[in-house]
Parts: structure tokens; C-alpha cells; sequence
């Protein structure tokens, strides 16, 4: 058995008032060894943490500023905002399954639940609007081709409120330098569907036991005729 950490930190920026949120979540995870020789183990997962949200009043246009049919950004709008920037906590909590099939194929499936807390979002406190949870199921798979070359599969699906997504997709890992344990290199390739959304190219570098990756979303949803197929970068 044995117990293992991290930390997830990301900040997300989008829209007109640049609406920002910075997440900043270490996370522990207890692995329970069921099999040694297989290798196989439950997995118990807690991720939590402050979540700093804000946004720029100054980037917004508002009905009050349009005279005549005619924006002005010098006319005074009667919108006011006490509070642009507050902290919110999340936390969130999964199970994973992992296993050997043979000798070299690695498989696992899990789920997780996020924001089971059900954290309240809303900058103004009369504005009651809360975050619902997120349910994840995912499964993936690791098998050798050959001795250097490695086919990587995975699948995720997720439920929170009214809504369902699901993604997946393939990898194939190339062994640049593997004649040290302790000195791997290697180099991905592949592509991830997000059903009804985007096609997403991803190429990553693994050096050691550290990885490196960059990826792309290709809009392909009702959306593509505004947005002519282009999406956001991931690093």
C-alpha cells in the first residue's frame, strides 16, 4: 500500500469582462494493493481548495449606454457592482480500479464526484446560485505493440446538472531512450473526440516521470459556422 500527492493548479480566462477563476487544489490519493503480482490496486482520491473567481465591470457594455441605437462608452450606466473578485472552497472526491491483463497491458476505471460540497458562486450574497455536482466515469488502457511502441486508449463521460458529455480518443507512444529505468523519454501522438463539440490533435513528451503535452480543440458543433472550426489551445 502505499500513499501518493499532488497538486492541480489552473487559471481559466473567458469572455468580455474576462471573467477569471484560479484554482489551487493539492490532492491526496491512498492506493489499497489487492494483487502484488498483478499489480493491482483500489485507489481512494480527495482533491480540495480555495477557488478565486473575479471579473472586469470596465470590459462590459450595458442597455443604459446605448443612445439613440448608439453605444457610447462615455455615458454613465446606473449598473453597479459591490463585489467583482471573491474565494470560494471546492472539494471533490474519486475511486479508481487498476490492473494488468497478461504481462504489459495496464487498465483502470474509475469515477469521481465533483463540487460535492455544492459551493455557492455568485458574487452578489442575495444571488443564491450554486455549482452543481459533476459525476465522472472514465476508463483507459495501456498495450504494448511492440518493444518501443505503446497504443494508449481512454474514455470519459460526465453528468452534472441537465447536462451529459462524453470524450475519448487514442494515443500512440513512441520510445525515444528507455535503456535506464530512471531515463525514459518518449513521444505521443493522437486525437480526442468531445461528442458533438471538437476533434482535438495532442502531441505530449514524457521525460522521466515528468510529462509535457499541447493539444488543440477543432470546434466542429453548431458553433463551427461562427467560429470557422477554430477553438482554444490546451498546454
Amino acid at each position: 500500500d502505499y500513499i501518493t500527492y499532488g497538486l492541480q493548479a489552473s487559471n481559466d480566462i473567458a469572455g468580455d469582462s474576462k471573467l477569471s477563476r484560479i484554482q489551487v487544489f493539492p490532492v491526496l490519493n491512498y492506493h489499497k494493493s489487492l494483487n502484488a503480482e498483478k499489480g493491482t490496486y483500489l485507489s481512494a482520491g480527495f482533491m480540495g481548495g480555495p477557488v478565486m473567481q473575479r471579473f472586469d465591470p470596465t470590459k462590459l457594455s450595458f442597455d443604459d449606454q446605448f443612445i439613440n441605437g448608439t453605444y457610447s462608452s462615455a455615458h454613465p450606466t446606473r449598473e453597479s457592482f459591490t463585489k467583482t473578485n471573491f474565494t470560494y472552497w471546492d472539494a471533490s472526491v474519486g475511486l479508481c480500479f487498476s490492473s494488468t491483463i497478461g504481462e504489459n497491458t495496464r487498465y483502470y476505471f474509475g469515477g469521481g464526484l465533483f463540487h460535492f460540497t455544492k459551493p455557492k458562486v455568485a458574487f452578489q450574497k442575495r444571488n443564491d446560485v450554486v455549482l452543481n455536482q459533476k459525476y465522472v466515469i472514465n476508463a483507459g488502457l495501456s498495450a504494448p505493440i511492440n518493444d518501443i511502441n505503446q497504443l494508449i486508449i481512454y474514455v470519459d463521460y460526465f453528468m452534472q446538472g441537465g447536462n451529459r458529455q462524453i470524450q475519448g480518443g487514442l494515443m500512440l507512444n513512441h520510445e525515444l531512450e528507455g535503456s535506464d529505468e530512471n531515463q525514459k523519454i518518449s513521444i505521443s501522438g493522437g486525437m480526442f473526440y468531445r461528442w458533438k463539440d471538437a476533434f482535438i490533435p495532442v502531441v505530449k513528451l514524457d521525460y522521466n516521470k515528468m510529462s509535457i503535452g499541447i493539444s488543440y480543440d477543432v470546434n466542429s458543433s453548431k458553433l463551427k459556422t461562427a467560429s470557422q472550426f477554430r477553438g482554444g489551445y490546451e498546454v
